[in-house]
């Protein structure tokens, strides 16, 4: 019998990672750039602990690009289509920043992420409760955020199960 593989205690927890996205990511407090910045960190590390799960050498991730964890997370299809694409405009949106000294994100730029929601961002629209663009950004983001933890939390439940259905076999041979 092979010993069952070690699997990453999940961490943050969904708490701490909402909290995380809560005071990192309020368009209030920062400015544009550090907003942008801390809510790319925050989905990327979301999606770090999803390809931990997943592949067996997730040390290797760290190697990755943004791009290309967006990409191996869109091959497993475990997130929708537009929330992919939601993932892969709000990076532009970040190297915007990053490659344009002086850049000023607009609300056409945000429009760019949040047309990949449509409903939330009709929502988001019609209450006009901001012109701030990354307070229009925000609920985006928030949504993406948990997107990324539901997710998580699943396949460590699945995950849970499976070992829980090995001990079971092991015992009863």
């Amino acid at each position: 019998m092979s010993a069952s593989p070690e699997f990453p205690e999940p961490h943050p927890n969904l708490v701490e990672s909402w909290e995380a996205f809560l005071e990192r990511c309020d368009p209030d407090e920062f400015p544009p750039l550090q907003w942008v910045l801390n809510a790319h960190l925050i989905t990327e590390n979301g999606i770090e602990q999803i390809l931990s799960l997943l592949l067996p050498k997730s040390d290797e991730l760290s190697r990755f690009s943004y791009s290309q964890k967006v990409n191996v997370l869109a091959a497993f299809k475990l997130i929708d289509p537009s929330r992919i694409a939601g993932l892969r405009s709000f990076n532009s949106l970040r190297n915007n920043f990053a490659h344009k000294l002086d850049f000023e994100p607009t609300m056409a730029d945000v429009e760019k992420v949040g047309a990949h929601f449509p409903k939330i961002w009709k929502k988001v629209n019609d209450k006009a409760v901001t012109e701030c663009p990354m307070g229009r950004l925000f609920p985006i983001i928030g949504l993406i955020c948990g997107d990324l933890c539901r997710i998580r939390l699943e396949i460590l439940e699945c995950q849970e199960g499976e070992q829980d259905s090995a001990r079971q076999s092991t015992t009863q041979v």
